[in-house]
């Protein structure tokens, strides 16, 4: 799907095995996208080579996560919170990086606290999306600084930059000048289950009704309360929705972030139901039991839960903007995410036309076994060795 060019002739000269750094800066607390693409990216990569010497970048316990226990760990000092970082980190990897002998120092979190390369330790980092520079007053202040600063110095900082989906590379590109050689498209995967699995989803999804966990009849929206996620008009949309359809509920499935207050502001309708935090398990059950999956955020560097949606064989109503249409080619239902007559017509189209709901869902399911995780892991494991043999 996506190209990669790389220089990788030397890089089977090499006989001691690659040692790569994994930075875990903003990941101990709970799995957001940002730590699942870690730690999803991690085991693919030991997967695809064995031999791979890995550590974890840790500025939190060994035990803050449970799968920081899966690889050892370097931890680090100060850096566990944004500000710490900014200040910091640069030393706190330098010294990581020379402790351990590592050939690649890797910063998933998108930050990149890289003031200077330093001799032998190639440096990667990912930049999922461009929305501090594009849509700045939808992120806080730190965010924006990082992007103005640490971010738009990449180009003379990192030796590669990945982005999830190429609108998030134009973007970047647009805003980041002198990226163009080494910024490259990697798209993550995703965990689309078997038919078992997904059966099993299903009954523990059907449990959770019968236990009032859950609601009879809902739609599923995923994500922080970030106003870029467009609660408001999801709840005004949702209003119409519950008009057509009464036994229809809401629910919203992630952790509480800064922009909650502006979710609260715009006022919470009935049926919507907030189950905050979940863990993977519970958020797969929370996907079978969906009738839809409604995502019309206002920017997304790519939008994993559309993506998780269709793997689930959900049928999906997202956003028509940034990266969504190219996740989501023609498995997903399209909208303006600023027309909420628009979102609630296709939501109740997918409510009441059945036909069209399981084609979607069968669509979609196809479309989600493209991105998988060992794919991602390969592409990235050839330019980690492309790097170190060039």
């Amino acid at each position: 799907m996506y190209a990669v060019a790389m220089n990788t002739s030397t890089a089977s000269a090499r006989r001691r095995p690659l040692r790569v750094g994994m930075f875990t800066y903003g990941m101990g607390r709970y799995t957001t996208g940002i730590g699942r693409y870690a730690s999803e990216l991690c085991g693919a990569l030991r997967r695809a080579d064995p031999t791979l010497q890995l550590w974890l970048l840790n500025p939190y316990p060994p035990t803050a996560m449970p799968w920081f226990g899966a690889f050892p760990n370097r931890r680090l000092s100060g850096v566990a919170t944004l500000p710490g970082v900014l200040m910091r980190g640069h030393a706190e990897l330098a010294r990581a990086a020379h402790a351990l002998q590592l050939d690649i120092v890797h910063d998933p979190t998108g930050v990149g606290p890289f003031l200077a390369r330093r001799r032998g330790v190639r440096r990667v980092l990912t930049v999922h999306d461009a929305i501090p520079l594009v849509a700045p007053h939808l992120q806080p202040v730190l965010t924006r600084l990082v992007f103005r600063t640490l971010v738009a110095w990449s180009p003379h900082t990192a030796d590669a930059v990945l982005t999830p989906s190429r609108s998030a590379q134009r973007d970047v590109l647009h805003h980041v000048a002198g990226l163009a050689d080494r910024l490259i498209v990697v798209p993550p995967g995703t965990r689309w289950p078997s038919d078992r699995e997904l059966a099993v989803h299903r009954a523990a999804a059907e449990r959770a009704k019968w236990a009032g966990t859950l609601p009879a009849h809902y739609l599923l929206a995923v994500g922080n309360q970030d106003p870029r996620k467009n609660t408001a008009r999801l709840f005004a949309a949702f209003r119409q929705v519950r008009a057509a359809r009464p036994d229809v509920a809401l629910v919203m499935a992630g952790p509480d972030t800064w922009g909650r207050r502006s979710a609260l502001a715009a006022g919470i309708p009935d049926g919507v139901h907030y189950l905050g935090y979940v863990s993977d398990d519970q958020l797969a059950t929370a996907y079978a039991g969906a009738a839809v999956v409604v995502f019309p955020s206002l920017y997304e560097g790519f939008g994993l839960p559309a993506l998780e949606g269709m793997a689930h064989g959900v049928p999906v109503v997202a956003s028509n903007r940034s990266a969504l249409p190219e996740v989501t080619g023609e498995a997903a239902i399209l909208v303006n995410p600023e027309d909420v007559d628009a979102l609630a017509a296709a939501v109740i189209r997918l409510l009441t036309d059945d036909g069209l709901a399981r084609r979607l869902a069968v669509q979609g399911r196809r479309r989600a076994e493209r991105f998988t995780w060992d794919a991602t892991a390969a592409t990235v494991l050839d330019l980690y060795r492309g790097l170190v043999g060039g």
